[in-house]
């Protein structure tokens, strides 16, 4: 794929289309991930007594099981997030999507604005600071550019 591709969608019918899509997608991904998070709950407590079991009284096998599903459910959202079902950013799915392949995600095109005017104005902010006391990723900007 090209490092930079917006894909926008003109007709109101066939963004409401791909906006269903992206809800059923979305929708299907969550009971993936809760699916998950049941088996996780089943490990967690107790059948017989009801209460929580703690890490300590677990048996390897057990905590190699229960880390195993949260690595699954952590990777599901992530790769979800990453998708062109939701913006990274802030989350949306009902907008026009910009991928950029040096993060390999997808961003609404209304975040991509923002980054845009914001990373010139946080470069000059920034410009003369030592970088040890702040929190600026130039390259993260630079890409939308």
């Amino acid at each position: 794929m090209k490092d930079k591709r917006v894909i926008k969608i003109k007709d109101p019918r066939l963004r409401k289309i791909r906006n269903e899509f992206r809800n059923l997608w979305s929708s299907a991904e969550t009971v993936r991930w809760r699916g998950f998070g049941d088996e996780m709950e089943e490990i967690r407590f107790d059948k017989n007594d009801d209460h929580r079991i703690l890490i300590e009284e677990r048996s390897p096998e057990n905590l190699k099981y229960y880390r195993s599903l949260q690595e699954a459910q952590q990777d599901l959202r992530e790769n979800f997030r990453r998708s062109i079902c939701m913006c990274y950013t802030c989350g949306r799915a009902d907008l026009d999507m910009y991928y950029n392949k040096a993060y390999n995600a997808w961003w609404c095109v209304e975040c991509v604005g923002m980054f845009r005017v914001m990373h010139p104005q946080m470069k000059e902010k920034y410009a003369d600071k030592d970088p040890r006391f702040y929190d600026f990723d130039e390259g993260f900007g630079e890409s939308f550019l």
